[in-house]
């Protein structure tokens, strides 16, 4: 998934959209019986959005659920899978597609950029 595919899925809810999208470049994983791959990662009520390269379309959706402070997993689960069907099926009519940019280096996220340089890609709201 890259940064225009997340804008296009964006563009095709009400949902707000995060000031901030961090596209990790390499999967992200927990030794938990076996192994866990993480889609995606975002703070309860924060305005960023973390996307692995194992995220789905639904996937963006799930996130911002949790960003908005839907805490329990199965419930943002249903709800995110929905949403993703019914962006799928039906156009969006009224929805304005939002538009990142890449953030080569801030203040907000200096130690993103230093450690992470090369395997996570910052994008800033336009």
């Amino acid at each position: 998934m890259d940064i225009s595919e997340v804008e296009e899925i964006l563009g095709r809810t009400w949902l707000p959209k995060p000031r901030h999208v961090i596209m990790v470049t390499e999967p992200v994983t927990e030794p938990v019986d076996g192994v866990v791959f993480y889609r995606g990662v975002s703070q309860r009520f924060g305005d960023v959005v973390v996307l692995t390269p194992q995220a789905a379309f639904d996937t963006v959706y799930h996130e911002i659920l949790h960003s908005l402070g839907l805490g329990s997993e199965l419930v943002v689960r249903v709800i995110s899978k929905v949403l993703a069907w019914k962006a799928q099926i039906l156009p969006a009519i009224f929805a304005e597609k939002p538009r990142y940019q890449l953030c080569s280096g801030c203040e907000e996220f200096r130690v993103l950029h230093e450690k992470y340089a090369g395997r996570a890609l910052h994008y800033r709201r336009a």
